[in-house]
């Protein structure tokens, strides 16, 4: 599009006639290996070779590509260029030289601000500077009077430069993921010619420019947002919603700020996106923190009623909604029967959930921080269509959920109200955490992936016997309920629980991980261990659990014939000749089964100092491949030495270290401790005792674009 290679009919927009254009080349097999997005639309493909090969025959010089390799000198003939890794000093200046005629210019390599204003391609017509980590962006883009495509994405700038709408003929404009972007110029509207503007991810953006309604060729944007403090005529910002009338863009978030105002008695009742066609994926989030205490919330209620989604919507998020009442989008079954994903976040006034349990298709459920909601669903909203007497059609509970999230629900007493039970037919993952008050729950006959993390403990059990029936009950009839069996306990923080469950769900449990449980003291408190249930156990870590005593026990170990890592952390009262005697039956038992090597580490803080001791059952030079410095510090207690580097050289070939004479000892330990992220005393007080050692994660684009100062960037 961007070349003017596009020539759509009359009544055909560019973007109709150029997926037309693909889908001709896709069948006459120019392209291949095609995926999918969730929306059924192509995302990606390869080019066939033979037809790669062809095309780079054909046009020669025109087009050049470089990738981590020195830069040629480009020939006058070149039209498209594309440049990854970095450019030297004499890169730069066959670029100055040499760029004039260029077409296509897609840099993704680490440049300064200065050695951009050095290019003059007067004729281009698409730029890419995408993720060059620029500050400023550089005043010869102003120049590109031509330019029809141009990629800003995932850079640093904090103001989008009025120069940027000299562009008039910029077709494409993509900013994503700027995440320090502020404002975009307020002479936006001169970009007569704009069809495609994507600022999903600027998180920081406070308000979009004026009258950007009036921006008629405006085909596509991926965010919006209302503020209503800058403009106060309808017309000025608030009117900036019917840009979501004929939006054709799949994704779309909406942000309110503080300010942002929809006076009842004056708003156009318009639903901005129910006859929207291409949105798959709504994101709609208040700015946290009311600036002023409201006991109404009418404003935000009759907004969101607005905002109804289309049919065709497949993930649904929306966050920080201040209002006491959920729209009911004329019924949800219906208004938004193909939703696949639902996120609820951060509601403080909410108190009713609306009801969720027969929207057909809805695969992921994420509940967190609904401050006054006390129960997700009660037969009175709709009870009639649960009801299985001879008048209603009986539906299934959550016929097609597969995760389930629940997160910070501080008053949320259980699923119902009334005693009810109900099973999730296709539920495989559950999160509950920090749900304290929760004691009724759906069972979960095919879950097989749970975490619960400061739960209640006196939580119904979410599976039963498979001979037994349900409980009666006055709504459903008694039918049996089969049990697939746990795969995965990702972190529970409290084992007593799972002895509520029956034996034979954890049959196929491979990976277990019990976490700040402070009222275990021994394995055998859940009776799986002394079982021989736990056969296709894998994984099992134990970690700051302050009262566990022993590990051992009469049938805790002999099962567990496939465990293959065993990890004890921070366990203090944990007797360590104990830990030790059962870290060797698991080495002897590995030893004569023959098995492939296994590891299996303890950690345990010592009494009389605040470090720890630390052990490892591999060989006296497992420790020594490199990585991750515990390891290091590991082999070192276990080994009781450090050698030196003339008696333990580097070899550049594969093998084992085997020594040849007597060490000379440089230096024992006899533990270390990780000091806590964040936390400046614990690391001064480190620093005091011993010399600290630092781990530096190098892989990530912050650090490698990383210049000098206080890095604020992710680590």
């Amino acid at each position: 599009m961007a070349q003017g290679f596009i020539s759509p009919s009359v009544g055909q927009s560019l973007e109709d006639a150029g997926e037309r254009y693909f889908k001709i080349l896709l069948e006459r097999c120019f392209f291949q290996d095609v995926e999918l997005g969730d929306s059924g639309k192509i995302i990606s493909c390869k080019m066939h070779d033979l037809i790669h090969d062809q095309a780079k025959q054909v046009a020669g010089e025109q087009i050049m590509s470089y990738i981590y390799k020195k830069l040629e000198q480009i020939h006058e003939r070149t039209r498209h260029l594309f440049h990854g890794g970095l450019l030297t000093t004499e890169d730069i200046a066959i670029y100055t030289t040499n760029t004039k005629r260029m077409r296509t210019l897609l840099l993704e390599c680490r440049l300064w601000e200065s050695d951009l204003e050095c290019f003059h391609p007067r004729n281009l017509r698409a730029l890419s500077l995408h993720g060059m980590h620029l500050f400023v962006l550089p005043s010869m883009i102003g120049n590109l009077l031509h330019l029809r495509y141009l990629d800003l994405s995932r850079n640093v700038f904090s103001e989008l430069p009025t120069f940027i709408t000299r562009l008039y003929n910029l077709q494409s404009l993509n900013l994503r993921e700027c995440r320090s972007l502020e404002m975009l110029p307020s002479n936006f509207i001169k970009l007569v010619n704009l069809r495609y503007l994507d600022i999903h991810q600027c998180s920081n953006l406070k308000y979009m420019p004026p009258w950007m309604s009036r921006m008629t060729s405006l085909h596509t944007i991926t965010m919006l947002v209302v503020n209503g403090t800058l403009w106060r005529s309808d017309e000025g910002q608030l009117s900036n919603l019917e840009l979501l009338i004929n939006n054709h863009s799949e994704l779309m978030k909406i942000q309110f700020k503080k300010c942002a105002t929809y006076a009842m008695e004056t708003r156009k009742r318009k639903k901005y996106l129910l006859n929207h066609r291409y949105l798959r994926e709504i994101e709609i989030v208040w700015e946290s923190e009311i600036s002023s205490p409201r006991s109404n919330f009418s404003e935000e209620e009759a907004l969101l009623e607005d905002l109804q989604p289309p049919n065709n919507i497949r993930k649904l998020m929306v966050e920080n909604y201040p209002g006491v009442r959920f729209p009911r989008w004329n019924d949800l079954e219906t208004g938004i029967s193909n939703l696949v994903e639902l996120r609820i976040s951060f509601f403080t006034s909410l108190k009713q959930l609306p009801l969720l349990s027969q929207v057909p298709h809805l695969k992921v459920l994420e509940l967190q921080s609904l401050y006054e909601v006390e129960y997700v669903e009660s037969s009175g909203q709709d009870g009639s269509h649960i009801c299985t007497s001879s008048k209603t059609v009986k539906k299934e509970f959550f016929p097609s959920l597969e995760k389930l999230k629940l997160q910070f629900l501080g008053k949320l007493k259980g699923w119902w109200k009334e005693r009810l039970w109900y099973s999730f037919p296709h539920l495989s993952s559950l999160v509950i955490d920090n749900c304290r008050e929760m004691k009724t729950f759906p069972l979960c006959p095919k879950l097989e992936e749970l975490t619960l993390w400061h739960f209640n403990g006196a939580l119904n059990p979410i599976f039963i016997e498979s001979k037994c029936e349900r409980p009666s009950s006055s709504n459903i009839t008694r039918e049996k309920q089969g049990i697939g069996g746990l795969k995965k306990v990702v972190y529970i923080d409290d084992v007593g629980y799972l002895n509520s469950l029956p034996l034979e769900s954890f049959h196929s449990i491979s990976h277990i991980l019990i976490w700040n449980d402070r009222n275990i003291e021994s394995l055998t408190t859940w009776k799986a261990f002394q079982s021989g249930r736990l056969s296709s156990l894998q994984f099992l870590k134990i970690s700051s659990c302050e009262k566990l005593k022993t590990v051992s026990g009469q049938g805790v170990w002999e099962h567990l014939a496939n465990l293959e890592t065993l990890k004890l952390c921070d366990l203090p009262e944990l007797e360590l000749e104990d830990a030790k005697e059962e870290e060797k039956n698991i080495n002897q038992r590995d030893e004569v089964e023959n098995r492939q090597e296994k590891r299996c580490s303890i950690t345990n803080p010592c009494k009389n100092c605040n470090y720890g001791i630390s052990q490892k059952n591999s060989r006296k030079d497992a420790n020594q491949k490199g990585g991750f410095m515990n390891n290091a510090f590991e082999f070192i207690v276990s080994n009781n030495r450090l050698y030196k580097e003339d008696d333990c050289p580097y070899l550049m070939k594969e093998g084992r270290y085997e020594a040849t004479k007597e060490a000379i000892e440089i230096v024992t330990i006899n533990g270390h401790r990780d000091v806590p992220s964040n936390d400046e005393t614990s690391l001064l007080k480190a620093l005091a005792h011993q010399p600290v050692s630092v781990r530096i994660e190098a892989a990530g684009r912050d650090f490698q674009f990383y210049r000098g100062g206080v890095s604020d960037g992710h680590c």
